[in-house]
């Protein structure tokens, strides 16, 4: 699927990966009952198959009628091996064959933020993706590798601490910087910008 827009990607990937198919894939012997689709819940120690699967075109979900674990294929799969969103989105990704952005294009909506609302910490990020329609969840892990490539290519500073609200700690504060965008790519600061397909 050529499609650069993360969050079309994601939601094509709900209602492509077949809950059925995943946790078969996972170990799981899945059973069709009468209109019922059952397997042995993965959350607790099973022996009759108490987990229910529900497919609709949105996106199959999950119930368990025994430790009542509940969810769609993200939070399946996260739960599963044991990985964040990011982890999940990621081996669906791989798993269904849909193309999700790459890198470069979620540094540029990130740089784009940042030009856009100004001085912003990770998780400030995170939840700007999240409004935006590129993400399902505010994780912070949504931004923050993004956030470290951008710094490193100078592309944005640190401009101070804050105390984020949700953890009480402190966290960095992140500012895009002006960049002279006509640095000709002789200049060693040009080159880098041209070989990582900064513009």
């Amino acid at each position: 699927m050529a499609n650069n827009n993360r969050q079309q990607a994601i939601q094509e990937i709900q209602r492509n990966a077949r809950l059925r198919n995943i946790c078969s894939s996972l170990g799981r012997d899945v059973k069709r009952i009468g209109k019922d689709i059952k397997t042995l819940c993965p959350f607790h120690d099973d022996h009759d198959p108490s987990l229910h699967i529900y497919e609709n075109n949105d996106g199959d979900q999950y119930h368990c009628y025994a430790c009542g674990a509940h969810g769609n294929v993200f939070e399946y799969v996260k739960r599963c091996l044991g990985v964040d969103f990011s982890g999940a989105l990621s081996w669906l990704a791989n798993y269904t064959g849909i193309h999700l952005p790459t890198a470069q294009q979620r540094r540029t909506r990130i740089l784009a933020i940042l030009n856009q609302k100004g001085p912003m910490t990770a998780q400030e990020v995170a939840d700007e993706l999240y409004n935006r329609g590129h993400t399902l969840s505010r994780e912070r892990n949504h931004a923050a590798p993004r956030l470290t490539e951008l710094k490193d290519a100078g592309l944005i500073e640190a401009t101070g601490k804050k105390i984020c609200q949700r953890t009480g700690r402190k966290v960095t504060v992140w500012a895009a910087r002006k960049v002279n965008t006509t640095v000709s790519t002789g200049h060693p600061q040009g080159r880098f910008f041209a070989k990582h397909g900064y513009k």
